[in-house]
């Protein structure tokens, strides 16, 4: 999707969209009740590095375009809320995020809104696990918390439930969310990282 103009300027301060707008108000969020949250491990310190494989497989996916260094965006183990088909995306909170793989302008473009208010969105590619691809939507929501406090969280999002199906996704799960660019399109690389508990582990044959 590409970047419009608009007449409004959106500053990202502390990687919050400081236009009130932008954000989600208390209001406007589920009001199911809330339940007390499964512990999840987020996996190894330090993060082990991009598997062998999904490097071929960027290769493969860029062909003859030139392809950017792979950048760890998150590693973290999956809740409920990421992997319900009623929510339909995986969460990538601000506060977590290991490296910054947006650019200034990308930055901004998720700040805004369109014209039906919705906030914009960009189409984004991403290797599943299975090392097929699939394409998907990133976008941001920044959620007000009271006394001006914000909580700001990007999200993949679209065909996200049909990713969870295909490489059996569970909660718990402890996967690593990789960016990089082909060319100067942004595009992801999903990896589940083998279970620590040998008895529940479960791999993948390809």
């Amino acid at each position: 999707m590409s970047i419009t103009p608009t007449s409004k300027r959106w500053a990202v301060d502390n990687g919050n969209c400081s236009y009130a707008a932008s954000m989600i108000k208390p209001k406007e969020l589920s009001n199911t009740p809330t339940s007390k949250r499964r512990v999840v491990d987020n996996g190894p310190q330090p993060p082990p590095p991009l598997p062998e494989e999904f490097k071929s497989a960027i290769l493969k996916m860029a062909g003859r375009k030139s392809t950017s260094p792979e950048t760890l965006v998150i590693q973290k183990g999956l809740f409920e809320t990421d992997l319900s088909e009623g929510h339909n995306r995986i969460s990538i909170p601000v506060s977590k995020i290991s490296e910054n793989f947006l650019s200034e302008e990308e930055k901004e473009f998720l700040c805004r809104r369109d014209e039906s208010k919705k906030m914009n969105f960009k189409e984004v590619k991403i290797i599943e696990p299975s090392l097929e691809w699939e394409k998907a939507r990133l976008s941001r929501w920044d959620m007000a918390k009271g006394k001006g406090k914000t909580s700001s969280t990007y999200v993949i999002k679209g065909t996200w439930r049909y990713i969870v199906d295909r490489n059996r996704l569970r909660v718990g799960d402890v996967v690593q969310l990789w960016a990089f660019r082909i060319e100067d399109e942004l595009c992801f690389a999903l990896v589940k990282l083998p279970d620590q508990n040998p008895r529940q582990a479960c791999c993948f044959i390809f």
